[in-house]
């Protein structure tokens, strides 16, 4: 039996030096992708197109290459500057979903301005329950909010895209191959993401230890998807001018108005003496 326990230490070792190197390859591949699709963004001034995606891009590589120093230069601060730099992560990947509504409704000016300032408001509600939930607690702390918040922002996120995904179909809203690319990738993205706190949520759930380890391969493959789908500028295509989605607006735009009217006053009614 002693005799076999060194070889069993071989094997576990091996499985550890095999993981970490696997691990080590898909970060550095991942770098490289992030910078490729930075290069090929400013050669193919793709950057003004989305302006937001691709600050995105750069601020999670840049967060990597410093996280990396911090972790070999001050391993006792890596912690808490993770944490910090996961809520700016957090809430700059939001903005990916005004980038997606910002360009699908770029011929609907009215349109795009109500989307945006429902998306602005839905990311202040979402990031002040959290922190106010989490912070006032004598348990929480800013990892445990930053967390919950990507967590909560990772539904809205996927139910956001439910819904662009609706009025494409609905509405038959063009979209050129940058666009689809973008909303593609990141919706495969946030699927799985959401598929995995699900799976992680269950206590002795078998497959929350490979999601967790397949979350970094799913993060390159995204890459990977934006990479062949933003590699040159492509035109956006017409819209139809027979589409309703501005008679829709209109109607839409209308009733929230009467609704904000009828809810001030009942709140000033409320507060009189």
């Amino acid at each position: 039996m002693l005799s076999i326990f060194p070889f069993f230490l071989v094997l576990r070792w091996r499985d550890y030096r095999t993981q970490f190197m696997f691990t080590q390859i898909v970060w550095w591949a991942s770098i490289a992708l992030e910078i490729l699709l930075l290069v090929r963004a400013a050669q193919e001034r793709l950057t003004r197109k989305f302006p937001i995606f691709y600050s995105y891009i750069g601020s999670v590589l840049l967060i990597s290459l410093v996280r990396f120093y911090i972790h070999e230069a001050h391993p006792g601060f890596y912690q808490r500057f993770y944490w910090s730099t996961e809520l700016l992560s957090v809430i700059v990947g939001y903005g990916v979903i005004l980038e997606i509504y910002r360009r699908a409704l770029i011929n609907h000016r009215g349109l795009a301005r109500l989307a945006r300032t429902l998306l602005l408001i839905l990311l202040f509600v979402t990031v002040a329950k959290v922190f106010a939930d989490k912070l006032s607690s004598p348990f929480g702390s800013l990892a445990i909010a930053t967390a919950e918040l990507g967590r909560d922002l990772r539904y809205v996120q996927g139910a956001l895209l439910i819904v662009m995904l609706a009025m494409f179909g609905y509405y038959r809203i063009p979209a050129g191959r940058n666009l689809k690319g973008l909303i593609f990738g990141y919706g495969f993205f946030i699927a799985t993401t959401i598929t995995n706190i699900a799976i992680r949520s269950q206590p002795g759930n078998e497959l929350s230890l490979l999601m967790r380890k397949l979350q970094p391969v799913i993060y390159l493959v995204t890459l990977t998807i934006w990479c062949v789908a933003l590699w040159s500028h492509q035109p956006e295509p017409q819209p139809d001018p027979r589409v309703r989605i501005e008679r829709d607006y209109q109607v839409l735009a209308e009733q929230t108005r009467m609704m904000l009217a009828r809810a001030f006053t009942y709140l000033g009614r409320a507060i009189r003496p």
